[in-house]
């Protein structure tokens, strides 16, 4: 059980001061309770340079963010009213999605063979909006995974 925060600063003259008072804080406490608390909130393309404008390919910080919510056991949060453009993109197993307003938009470069989303297995989506501009040549959009399970795809 990872510690709280009123127990890993505690005994301090002034509250969460290190230095103002006897007891010293642990380093790897306050790392194990930085993790737990980074784990347990959203992970968000943003955060992996998604500029989320409807115009800038996000691909690689969308496909950052799934593995880092794949790694964490989290989910991958789309920002809601924001749009995030792609050209293609491919998601892991397992992933959870939610969106709840966020757009993500194929900017219809694609040709050919080429997949424009791919879900890995067992991906749940909820409330997911995909667009394209209709201009793609491709033969197939979307690609699901085996266990695939959408709410308000």
């Amino acid at each position: 059980m990872v510690d709280t925060a009123a127990q890993i600063w505690r005994d301090y003259v002034t509250d969460a001061v290190p230095a103002s008072g006897a007891k010293k804080p642990e380093k790897a406490k306050i790392r194990e309770w930085g993790t737990f608390i980074e784990a347990s909130l959203p992970i968000r393309p943003e955060r992996y340079g998604a500029a989320a404008d409807g115009t800038t390919d996000d691909k690689t910080a969308i496909e950052a963010a799934a593995a880092a919510a794949i790694a964490s056991g989290g989910y991958l949060y789309f920002t809601p009213g924001k749009t995030y453009a792609f050209t293609t993109l491919s998601l892991p197993a397992n992933l959870n999605i939610r969106s709840h307003g966020a757009i993500l938009r194929d900017k219809g470069t694609n040709t050919g063979a080429t997949v424009s989303v791919v879900f890995g297995d067992n991906t749940r989506a909820d409330d997911v909006t995909i667009t394209s501009p209709g201009t793609e040549t491709n033969t197939d959009l979307f690609s699901f995974g085996d266990g695939f399970y959408a709410n308000s795809f």
